[in-house]
């Protein structure tokens, strides 16, 4: 029996980190308080260069002060093969992942959110404009085959968007399942950026949370679930888990400032609606 899959993962993280010139951790972390379980914040990397992340996340120099604990490129880098000899778990990935932060420490990308969270990266230039994807490093054409246009504001307006690759998806899922044979990890708290900051917009309506929150932990009674109420249905639109509809009230009423009680009453309703209009109206 090989090593655990998030071992062979260092390895492989050191061997390129290496290439690159940057320390095989990001500076940016801190100590993990006691969880009983972890959760999940998918994020864009709002740039298409899975190198120019890495330096960024690791090079002190930069001040950067972001990290997240693993970053998923779009497919697999050239070098792919050579870097992962003698790590079969990693030579069979469709794409290349790289460890920033072990997971038993807290990675810098969601503020209130980083002690309870794993942070997953996805190389994916976000919001396009002109055909140009914005990125923290100036604005990159992506081919034009990977935007989708996603209708936004009114019928008569979309907003193009990079697309994830089914790769980069699948990649997500593969890590989200070795996680969890390390630390537990609780279902709802599988969330995108958006859902745990209201200033931020990613992992954006192309990535399939949903999809991805049943596929890696699967339920038969989520098979029936369906939405009672308008908030609800409006809740799961926005990426929130309706296996246990109180946890996800409560996570979007701490992003809202609004007291967690759980209790979708007057002032949250009001909340949902108008998170939902600035998202996707």
């Amino acid at each position: 029996m090989g090593a655990p899959f998030l071992t062979q993962l260092g390895v492989f993280s050191s061997r390129y980190l290496e290439e690159l010139e940057c320390p095989a951790i990001s500076p940016w972390r801190s100590p993990r308080p006691a969880v009983d379980y972890l959760g999940c914040i998918v994020h864009w990397t709002a740039d298409r260069d899975i190198e120019r992340v890495l330096k960024w996340f690791h090079r002190e120099r930069y001040q950067a002060k972001a990290s997240a604990h693993f970053v998923v490129d779009r497919g697999r880098i050239p070098r792919h093969d050579s870097l992962a000899v003698g790590l079969p778990a990693i030579e069979a990935l469709p794409c290349t992942v790289v460890s920033c932060v072990p997971i038993e420490e807290a990675a810098w990308h969601a503020t209130a959110a980083n002690p309870w969270s794993v942070g997953i990266e996805v190389v994916n230039a976000g919001k396009l404009k002109n055909g140009l994807g914005h990125t923290r490093f100036g604005m990159l054409p992506p081919p034009r085959e990977t935007e989708v246009q996603i209708p936004e504001r009114s019928w008569h307006y979309s907003q193009a968007y990079h697309s994830y690759t089914f790769d980069q998806v699948m990649t997500v899922g593969r890590l989200l399942t070795e996680v969890d044979k390390e630390i537990p990890m609780r279902r709802s708290r599988v969330l995108g950026h958006s859902n745990v900051q209201k200033n931020k917009q990613d992992p954006g309506p192309d990535f399939p949370i949903n999809a991805l929150r049943s596929l890696v932990f699967p339920t038969e009674k989520y098979s029936s679930l369906k939405p009672h109420t308008v908030h609800e249905a409006l809740l799961a639109t926005l990426g929130y888990d309706l296996l246990d509809v109180s946890e996800s009230v409560r996570i979007f009423q701490k992003m809202m400032s609004i007291d967690a009680d759980g209790i979708v009453g007057l002032e949250t309703r009001s909340a949902i609606l108008a998170r939902f209009r600035e998202l996707f109206y």
